[in-house]
């Protein structure tokens, strides 16, 4: 926990010391990198919470995959790390975004599939159990779901430098992919009439505490992504509808000083 605070507090200074070096950094970009990496200190304060209860390690999971992840992405690192950077520096730190291994890694749907995959795997109980009596099979799980979930929110965001873009339609369609199994997860936690994970057995009130674990997932985990499907579908709507307003206002003026298409 301390190290990840030292960590977390170091990535801040990097950050902050080179958006220093550049003119005109937007403050709301700062503010949201800042603001995920305290998302990722705090939550290891729920440890001791988690160790005892599965809905506190839920909210965990929530956290480092769908609160932590959206805002460090939002700040914009990697784009501030190639502006900061001298011009003659920047083509060759910013070439390996581009290579072929990065554009097929980066497809949305792999993307998509990694973040699912993780997800799902490491909820079957055996993965899960065998997490929880491990500090460094914790500590993989819980980096596999936060770099997984940088991944994907920088597609669904389209926060550069990205190797592959995805469309307005193709980001609001993973988000709806990504939903279905993430509630499947959850629903089957909190509907099982027996505990799921061992570790959680001896708890007082442990299928209580699974239910309200299962909840969390199941809604926590989808309502969030539809929310942000809908936000996307409705902005792609309003840039549609603005560029077709743009070529009308063109083809008007055309017509209006006797110019042909």
């Amino acid at each position: 926990m301390v190290l990840l605070g030292l960590l977390c507090a170091l990535a801040a200074v990097l950050y902050l010391l080179a958006a220093s070096r550049v003119r005109r950094w937007p403050a709301t970009r700062t503010l949201a990198f800042t603001a995920g990496l305290a998302v990722v200190a705090g939550q290891a304060w729920l440890g001791d919470a988690a160790d005892r209860t599965l809905w506190a390690h839920m909210i965990e999971h929530l956290l480092i995959t769908l609160v932590a992840p959206p805002l460090i992405v939002l700040g914009a690192p990697a784009q501030l790390a190639l502006r900061a950077l001298p011009p003659a520096e920047r083509g060759r730190v910013a070439r390996p975004a581009r290579s072929a291994l990065a554009r097929a890694a980066m497809r949305p749907t792999v993307v998509g599939g990694v973040f699912l995959a993780v997800m799902v795997a490491s909820h079957v109980p055996a993965l899960y159990d065998a997490a929880l009596g491990s500090s460094a099979l914790h500590a993989l799980q819980h980096g596999l779901y936060f770099w997984s979930g940088v991944a994907f929110w920088a597609i669904v965001l389209d926060v550069g430098p990205l190797p592959r873009r995805a469309s307005p339609l193709g980001r609001v369609l993973l988000l709806l992919a990504t939903m279905p199994p993430m509630a499947l997860v959850g629903v089957t936690i909190a509907s099982a009439q027996d505990v799921v994970y061992d570790h959680y057995a001896d708890q007082s009130r442990a299928l209580a505490d699974q239910g309200s674990a299962g909840t969390l997932m199941w809604l926590g985990g989808t309502v969030p992504l539809g929310a942000v499907a809908l936000a996307l579908g409705w902005r792609a709507l309003r840039l549609e509808d603005d560029r077709q307003l743009a070529r009308e206002r063109r083809l008007e003026a055309r017509a209006g000083t006797g110019r042909v298409e």
